[in-house]
């Protein structure tokens, strides 16, 4: 029947045949029904693939679509929104652990230890944390050897500064000793000295 031929004589399709490209017209009206008609030529052959889609269909996917795409928007934030709030708790727990760590370390424990369960950039830090406060503790023990040696070796002088202030308060005894003997010998001397002189004016006055 007439009215069942589509394309062939009507002017939307008499318009593009033979065109080399592929198009879309919109507002093709059949029997007032509105249609998108949608043309796509074969190669060279000259054939051409048309078809006819009711606007009516058209708009329900559209809506379709839409509602589809809003419900996927939706779910995405709601993911995105879950996915931002387990980051954000992991950080934050992350950074109130190393807070703590850093907080204990200031009172001057060194004993320790900054760990994290995170494969990020935070366990990075946290290994460098670790590794410093590696170095720290080996400083510390060089410290305390050197200063255990520097408290030996002034144990040491201490004891011979002992020894030699001992010996000084020998020698200072023996010294005033020997003073002491000195002074003792000068008095016997002077007095065997007057003895020979009053025995001297005995012998004369014998004589």
């Amino acid at each position: 029947r007439a009215e069942s031929v589509y394309f062939v004589g009507q002017p939307y399709f008499e318009e593009v045949k033979g065109t080399n490209e592929a198009g879309v017209r919109d507002e093709i009206e059949i029997n007032g029904e509105k249609y998108v008609f949608i043309y796509t030529p074969i190669g060279e052959t000259g054939a051409m693939v048309c078809s006819l889609i009711p606007q009516s269909n058209m708009v329900g996917e559209i809506n379709t679509i839409k509602y589809i795409t809003f419900a996927m928007v939706v779910i995405s934030a709601v993911i995105a929104l879950v996915i931002g709030l387990f980051i954000a708790t992991g950080i934050g727990s992350t950074v109130k652990s190393m807070s703590k760590g850093l907080a204990i370390l200031e009172q001057g424990d060194f004993t320790t230890e900054f760990k994290t369960k995170r494969k990020d950039e935070f366990y990075t830090l946290t290994a460098s944390l670790n590794s410093m406060l590696g170095s720290l503790k080996e400083l510390m023990r060089d410290m305390k050897q050197f200063s255990d040696k520097v408290a030996t070796t002034s144990e040491s002088v201490y004891q011979q500064t002992e020894a030699i202030n001992t010996s000084m308060s020998d020698i200072s005894l023996s010294m005033n000793e020997v003073a002491e003997g000195i002074l003792n010998q000068a008095e016997e001397t002077e007095n065997s000295n007057g003895e020979m002189l009053s025995l001297a004016s005995h012998i004369d006055a014998v004589a």
